[in-house]
């Protein structure tokens, strides 16, 4: 038998912990991808005269910061999604004891179908891998900065 309030307890519980995963994950985002683009920028800005040992010193924090920062995304990701499975389990265990949240449930369901048929491509592109192609990107660009400075 299940008891409605400790299942609502546990599903509140579950979403905290996704939205406190989210907010740390976009926050994880902002920070190393700011700090990536300041050293881009010092490397870029960087005098004719500076010694080569110091440009390759930070393009090599910058790549340490884009494979670190891929991974903590997909690390927050991870438990994020774990918290979505939760809950969603617990939706469906107390849809099939009260009729109003199952009737919510089917609202969902449905809005969701609505949106897949508005942005049928969009949609199916999920956050975690843009963020994950973003911090590619980075790694890419500071591995080609990183040879062109070291053949220099």
């Amino acid at each position: 038998m299940l008891d409605k309030d400790v299942a609502l307890r546990f599903y509140c519980e579950n979403r905290e912990h996704l939205r406190h995963h989210e907010s740390e994950r976009t926050t994880t985002l902002n920070i190393f991808l700011s700090a990536i683009a300041a050293l881009y920028a010092i490397y870029i800005s960087s005098p004719a005269n500076m010694p080569l040992k110091s440009k390759i010193i930070i393009l090599s924090i910058a790549l340490v910061l884009s494979i670190y920062g891929a991974i903590t995304v997909e690390k927050l990701s991870e438990r994020a999604n774990l918290h979505i499975d939760r809950s969603h389990k617990i939706q469906l265990e107390l849809a099939k004891s009260d009729d109003s949240t199952a009737f919510i449930l089917a609202l969902i369901k449905e809005s969701d179908a609505e949106h897949r048929k508005e942005s049928p491509v969009i949609s199916r592109i999920h956050l975690h891998h843009l963020w994950r192609f973003t911090f590619l990107v980075t790694f890419l660009v500071t591995t080609v900065l990183l040879f062109q400075t070291w053949r220099a």
